[in-house]
This record gives structure tokens, sequence and C-alpha cells, in this order.
């Protein structure tokens, strides 16, 4: 069993119990101003934050990217103000759905959430026990589609059924994630890209022709490792998020240069780096011009 937390409104956030079987059971209500987000590690969005789209595409092979707004001409937003899901499809009605929230509109209640929290639609990954059963999810009434296997939407006036204020009793499946923190975090894709190229210097260095060179005309034999990742995942947290250009390796030197946009944030970077504990005692560092350099201690 598992706290998740449902934000409703600015005013409102709701505490679950989730069991094993994906089954809600409610606990009770919060007042969002007052709670420490830092606590949650899963979290729902109503109608409130959210707006969501489905569209049927009959080609089966298709398989958009992760980061692709399928529905971005709905949308009255522009695209560096949206979070959005990646997009999904229910493998039985054949229906894709994506989610997206406005950013000006959801980051300043949860600014301060863990960057460990999965955060979710509520209109993509809640159902009742069947269709006929309605909820308020913010200002819209919410129910389960036989069409599309995702929700529909519908105004107050429209129910003369019994509508649910909460989600107690219905049932959560973690789909389509939103990820909040990605644009944060550039080195991701950057320590790829160094991975890669280390596996291509070493294909490199033991291919059959390098073996025959060597047996003609031995070579020097150099050091092929990648001295500074180790490094780099141990700094990047002191990197102002923007400021880094590039970093490269000279293997000869064994030296690992970290390249900022402007010569004062290479300088401010300096500044703080060179009071790190936990750099100085294997790094020489210094500056020049926009890059830092870290030059092993051991080879001065």
């Amino acid at each position: 069993m598992a706290n998740l937390y449902r934000l409703v409104s600015p005013e409102k956030l709701e505490l679950y119990d989730l069991k094993r079987s994906g089954k809600l059971h409610f606990v009770k209500t919060i007042v969002p101003s007052n709670f420490n987000f830092k606590k949650i590690r899963l979290l729902i969005l109503s109608a409130y934050f959210t707006n969501w789209d489905t569209t049927r595409i009959e080609n089966t092979a298709y398989q958009p990217r992760d980061n692709v707004n399928l529905f971005a001409a709905r949308s009255l937003f522009e695209k560096e103000n949206l979070t959005i899901t990646p997009p999904y499809r229910n493998m039985s009605t054949g229906f894709w759905a994506q989610a997206w929230a406005p950013n000006d509109k959801l980051l300043p209640i949860i600014k301060n959430i863990s960057k460990k929290a999965s955060i979710y639609a509520e209109s993509i990954t809640i159902s009742a026990r069947d269709n006929s059963f309605f909820w308020q999810s913010g200002p819209v009434i919410l129910n389960g589609s036989d069409e599309t296997g995702f929700t529909n939407r519908h105004s107050p006036e429209a129910i003369q059924g019994t509508i649910a204020e909460n989600l107690d009793g219905f049932e959560f499946k973690a789909l389509a994630e939103f990820n909040l923190f990605s644009r944060k975090k550039p080195y991701a894709l950057m320590l790829a890209g160094l991975a890669l190229l280390a596996s291509i210097v070493f294909s490199w260095e033991f291919s059959v022709k390098e073996a025959v060179k060597n047996n003609r005309s031995p070579a020097l034999v150099f050091d092929n490792r990648l001295h500074g990742l180790p490094m780099i995942n141990t700094i990047q947290e002191l990197v102002p998020s923007g400021a880094a250009k590039q970093v490269s390796f000279n293997q000869r030197t064994q030296e690992t240069l970290l390249t900022f946009t402007s010569k004062e944030k290479a300088l401010s970077f300096f500044k703080i780096i060179s009071n790190s504990s936990k750099v100085i005692g294997e790094w020489n560092i210094s500056i020049e011009n926009k890059t830092v350099v870290f030059k092993e201690s051991g080879d001065q």
C-alpha cells in the first residue's frame, strides 16, 4: 500500500491509500498551502490543471516520440509554457491519448515537489467500476468512454445521476507520466553522447586494422579511459542550469574542459568549484576565458 495524492484545485489536495490492485481508498482532504510537497511521491492532477484529447490513428505501426505534442494545434498555449505527457495508446480501442498542463498554472503550486515524484493526469489514469459512474474532477464531470478507453467531459448541468466527489473506490493505473524536470537535466544527453564516444574509441583501438598495424609497427599504448566522467557526475549539480555549453576531453594531457556560455558564468563557477573538497583533492583547476580546465593532480 502506498500514499497517492490528488491535486484537485489550488485550495484542495486529497490523500488516498493506493492498494496493490490499483484501487484507491480516500483518507482525508488537505490544504495545499499548508502542505510540504516534498513528501509526495505519487501525484495525480485533476482537470483543473490539465487538458487532454484522444485520437484514433489507423496505422498500427505508428509510434510517436515521447516529446511530440499530438494536439499542438488544439492548444492555446505556447509549447514553452506546456508540460506534456508522452502519447499513450489504448491497445483495446486503438485510440491515442495525451494530456498537457500550462506551467504558469501548475508550477507555482507544486514548485517545491521532489524530483523523485511521479505525476500523472487524472483523465488518463483513473477509471471507475463501469462507465456509468461519474466523478467531479476540478470544474468538469468525468466518466469512462467505451469508444476511446479513456474519459469523457461533461458539464454538471448535463448529468442527472450521482456524481462522486472524490475517487474512493476508483482504480489508478500509472500511464503516461508527466516529466516536469526533463528540461532541467541537460547532462543526461551529454553523458550519453560521451558514453557513445568512449565505445567508438575502444572499438577503433581494438579493430582488425589496428591490430595489423601494431604487428608491423608497435604503437605507443595510451590509457583510453575518460577519467573526467566520474568528476563530471560529481560537479554537475554545481553547474547553473543553462550555463554549460560543452564538455570535452584531452586524452593526451588527461584534461577535462568545461566550456560555458560566457566568461562571467565560467568565472562564477570557477570560484565555487575551487572551494569544493570533492574536486580539489584529485584535480588541479584553472580557467581560460570561458573554459574551466580540470587536470589530474598526478600529471603535474
